[in-house]
């Protein structure tokens, strides 16, 4: 299992055209909040903005399937005493608008940490660096606008977990839950705002920064069914 996305290229698209967008709501006196400033579908900045989406939707969707075929070549060549034989991959969007048509409207939905779950999709819902991970099916639930979640969704913010957790006891806790995961050690944070290290160790990716999978799990039996179950023995953190 990898996990990437459009990465700082999704990011600038959605910095341009947000501010696109409260320039434009300032113009035209919007009465939305200015925390949520918005572009109208059919303007030229509203048309645009999609085009870039989708665009940075393939850049995700290319870059998971490249670094997809690199592992899958390490793999055959760590293990070339064995035939080795890979069935098609899951390459699955989160965090996207979509059009779609929902109890007879034409509508966008935005699957922030979700994912389509229709009863066609086979889909992925990650754990954590210690805890099981799920291939699902969706069930095509319309009252979900047939999503599920993208994963078990973290307890705490990054920074905040960062803050809580960079101490001998918590790190002590958290090298006790992944004593049976080889992964890599834990780098330094850095602050971009500032571009320097900030000093403490990243571990915002730890198994306690977030929920439980088997209860996020068992919440949606209505959306997905599942399909394997999988267990972490090796992580890598990019």
């Amino acid at each position: 299992m990898i996990h990437s996305g459009s990465r700082n290229l999704g990011k600038r698209i959605c910095d341009t055209f947000n501010d696109i967008a409260i320039e434009l709501n300032e113009k035209y006196y919007s009465q939305v909040h200015e925390s949520i400033p918005f572009l109208p579908m059919n303007s030229e900045e509203g048309k645009e903005y999609w085009i870039y989406m989708n665009f940075a939707l393939d850049f995700a969707y290319l870059n998971r399937s490249i670094m997809l075929s690199y592992i899958q070549k390490d793999i055959t060549h760590a293990f070339s005493h064995m035939t080795i034989k890979f069935d098609d991959s899951i390459n699955i969007h989160h965090n996207y608008a979509s059009r779609e048509n929902h109890f007879g409207k034409n509508v966008v939905v935005h699957r922030k940490g979700s994912t389509l779950a229709t009863e066609k999709t086979i889909g992925i819902i990650p754990g954590s660096m210690a805890t099981k991970s799920f291939i699902v099916r969706g069930k095509g639930n319309p009252d979900s606008y047939m999503s599920c979640s993208h994963g078990s969704g973290r307890k705490m913010g990054r920074k905040a977990f960062n803050r809580e957790f960079n101490t001998p006891e918590k790190m002590k806790e958290i090298e006790e839950s992944l004593k049976n995961v080889v992964h890599t050690s834990f780098s330094k944070e850095h602050s971009f705002k500032k571009n320097k290290e900030t000093g403490l160790l990243d571990v915002s990716e730890a198994p306690q920064a977030y929920k439980n999978s088997k209860s996020v799990i068992s919440c949606q039996s209505d959306l997905i069914e599942i399909l394997t179950t999988l267990t972490p023995i090796i992580n890598v953190k990019g």
